[in-house]
């Protein structure tokens, strides 16, 4: 632990899901999706003709959402 650090400002982390907001309103702006359509997200994510699966933090998924209402807008990547 380095106190003196500060993380802020010297720290490297990934963007994560501050790019999400703006990939489900890029989808939104070239009409490709809507404010209530509706996905059902399972818990994963897996790509077409691959066997892995990428993990939710929530193993049983969150259900249908929608883009007003979802917890990640990444879910839409799968429309785009």
């Amino acid at each position: 632990m380095k106190p003196l650090f500060d993380r802020v400002l010297r720290g490297q982390y990934p963007p994560g899901s501050t790019l999400k907001p703006f990939i489900g309103l890029a989808g939104l702006e070239h009409k490709i999706t809507t404010m209530h359509q509706t996905l059902f997200c399972p818990g994963y994510y897996q790509l077409p003709n691959k066997s892995h699966k990428y993990r939710d933090w929530k193993k049983w998924g969150h259900g249908k959402v929608n883009f007003r209402y979802c917890y990640y807008p990444v879910m839409w990547m799968s429309i785009l």
